[in-house]
């Protein structure tokens, strides 16, 4: 407490000093500047952001929070890198004024023509031949985003990188299989990225992707007429969409099915009551919110509840309250010992897609606490509607 300088008696003043949490908007400026004005040869930098903003949007529980530093695993952007420029390049659409190509797309990128970019995912598990070339092309991709946009992304006036590489020793290609978890992706190194900035990417990416595919489409139609070719902005946004998995149900219905043929109570984890023949599956978050179709966000419903919610979100409390059947549902459909187990896949899906989320002893305990922090993001970014079952 200090006197106060106009000696009232009666009068003290103390000073309290508060910090606000970031909610990302200091980082705009420089975003836009990245964007916008900062020189580019090609599309690498721009692809780079891309990168960053839809692994904060879709596999934020990769990421490693360490004071004002998000670290990121390097194979994770370099598998978000090729899911992006593969319908690019497939479409012959230039993305850079050499005509030598691009440093990444070598013979196992060629080699991945028959894969589709719906495989490309956290959780994928591939074998022979194209576990060598999704290892070789992701090496590749690493490697050319190390020495590429992330050397050369620096903050205004200065040669400071904005995104710095670290670690990631020499992997032999796999012999056997290839699964596409964590450790694996983190073999390759990771990206740091400040705080602010993936605050930014996580909380505005519906302003700030579209401002990136702009500038990214003008880049490629200036690529293109320096060819001699005309590409129409509506082909150019096309091949930019990211492939988002469609939604696909149909795979936690058979196992619904086969539990009611095995003759398992099975309920709806939002009314509670038993389900006969029949039932919906729903998105415990929507889907047409956030595309994601993981074990974890599939859970049987009657179809008047399912009808009900539709493509509203559930609040805090119902999801809490609905935490014993959902997790009755869950041991019941996929961590049953016979005849099949998923719990492997509902684990890998789950760590990559859920914020920090450990996979310890208690894994159901933090599996709901990620959920809440996952719905509070949804509902902060996207201000969806409630909902609340009716009983």
């Amino acid at each position: 407490m200090t006197p106060d300088r106009l000696n009232r008696p009666d009068v003290a003043w103390e000073t309290v000093i508060m910090r606000l949490p970031n909610d990302g908007t200091g980082a705009l400026p420089l975003l836009r500047h990245i964007i916008t004005r900062d020189r580019k040869s090609s599309t690498y930098k721009l692809a780079l952001l891309r990168c960053i903003l839809r692994i904060a949007d879709s596999a934020s529980g990769l990421a490693r929070f360490d004071d004002e530093l998000v670290s990121i695993p390097l194979g994770l952007v370099a598998l978000y890198w090729i899911r992006m420029f593969k319908p690019l390049l497939e479409s012959d659409i230039p993305q850079s004024p050499d005509k030598r190509g691009l440093g990444f797309v070598k013979e196992p990128f060629r080699e991945l023509k028959d894969v589709s970019a719906f495989e490309l995912k956290v959780g994928a598990v591939f074998a022979g031949p194209a576990a060598a070339s999704i290892h070789g092309a992701l090496k590749d991709a690493a490697g050319t985003i190390r020495s590429m946009p992330a050397n050369y992304i620096t903050y205004p006036n200065s040669s400071e990188q904005i995104f710095k590489a670290r670690g990631g020793g020499r992997r032999s290609t796999p012999r056997t299989g290839l699964e596409i978890v964590d450790d694996y992706l983190r073999s390759f190194g990771e990206l740091l990225v400040p705080l602010p900035i993936w605050n930014a990417l996580s909380r505005y990416s519906h302003w700030i992707e579209p401002s990136l595919l702009f500038e990214w489409s003008e880049l490629m139609q200036g690529y293109a007429c320096d060819r001699g070719k005309s590409v129409d902005l509506d082909s150019l946004m096309s091949a930019l969409r990211w492939q988002d998995e469609e939604r696909d149900t149909q795979f936690v219905r058979s196992l619904v099915h086969e539990s009611l043929s095995n003759g398992d109570d099975i309920r709806c984890v939002w009314s509670g009551k038993s389900i006969r023949n029949e039932f919906a599956v729903d998105h415990c978050f929507p889907f047409s919110a956030w595309p994601c179709n993981d074990l974890w966000n599939l859970m049987p419903a009657s179809p008047k509840v399912n009808l009900e919610k539709s493509d509203r979100l559930v609040t805090s409390a119902r999801l809490s309250e609905a935490r014993g059947l959902i997790e009755t549902w869950w041991q019941t459909g996929y961590f049953r010992e016979a005849p099949v187990s998923y719990a492997e896949r509902f684990r890998r899906e789950a760590l990559a897609s859920l914020p920090l989320l450990d996979d310890n002893g208690v894994f159901f305990e933090s599996m709901f606490e990620a959920m809440q922090l996952k719905r509070q993001a949804i509902k902060l970014n996207q201000n969806l509607q409630d909902w609340e079952s009716r009983k």
